[in-house]
């Protein structure tokens, strides 16, 4: 499977869509900080207003915001997923895999593990410029100590886990329906709804959320992002619930996949 996993991660990085996505990845967060700075400056003018740093505008800040699946990044990554994977459908390029002798199973996993990694890369780098940038004039916000080293590191593997939770509903999803169109719309659904559904939980009585809710995928790591309040057995249990959940998410893609004709 490795030939084939080279092969698919070769094509998502020499087509036009990737492109795209690199661009808007890098080029987001120099123009945010650009309109922050455009903000800030207004908010200053204003009498009695302290100016975006008043506001809470720090490097950890944008960190922990940037890596939900509500961000702009978080709303992205599953189309351009949903698009490429879907685009190997309907150019023939899934059918000759088959043909070739591949099975179901190696060329679904294949499309699982390359979007993972596409998307770990593209979240990584869009989350350490945009942080990058935003510290270079407001600053991370807090001391970075041994005790915030230690969050920064619940934060990159929080977030690194819910793009690739997030890779695997897209591609369960797509090679599930195979068309474009009803896959993007139903993945920007479903990463929506989950992001909802967090944020009316996170409003709720915190005990009772806390005892029920808490194996509900972004639900836990959610709570973290936002608080940057950790402890490491919520942390695995957020950890958990995207393990057993993505997994059972692919186990259904993957026999739908299994008795889907392919065209």
């Amino acid at each position: 499977m490795g030939k084939l996993i080279k092969a698919d991660l070769f094509r998502i990085l020499k087509s036009k869509l990737f492109l795209i996505v690199a661009i808007i990845s890098l080029a987001f967060p120099v123009f945010m900080t650009l309109m922050y700075l455009a903000l800030d400056k207004i908010l200053v003018a204003s009498a009695g207003l302290t100016g975006m740093s008043g506001l809470g505008m720090t490097g950890r800040a944008l960190l922990s915001e940037s890596f939900v699946m509500s961000s702009n990044m978080g709303l992205i990554l599953p189309i351009f997923i949903t698009l490429f994977i879907a685009m190997d459908v309907s150019n023939g390029t899934l059918r000759n895999k088959i043909i070739a002798g591949r099975s179901r199973k190696e060329i679904y996993f294949s499309h699982l593990i390359t979007a993972s990694i596409v998307s770990g890369a593209l979240i990584l780098v869009n989350v350490l410029l945009f942080m990058g940038c935003i510290c270079l004039v407001y600053g991370y916000g807090v001391p970075i100590n041994a005790e915030e080293f230690v969050r920064l590191v619940y934060f990159f593997v929080t977030g690194l886990v819910t793009f690739v939770f997030s890779a695997a509903v897209s591609t369960a999803i797509t090679l599930s329906i195979q068309t474009s169109a009803p896959a993007v719309i139903i993945s920007t659904i479903v990463g929506m709804g989950l992001s909802l559904i967090t944020s009316i939980l996170h409003t709720a009585d915190l005990t009772l959320t806390n005892k029920w809710f808490c194996l509900i995928p972004t639900y836990t790591n959610s709570t973290f992002l936002a608080s940057g309040t950790f402890d490491a057995g919520s942390f695995w249990l957020g950890i958990l619930s995207y393990a057993v959940v993505g997994m059972l998410i692919t186990l259904f893609g993957l026999t739908v996949f299994c008795k889907k004709d392919i065209k």
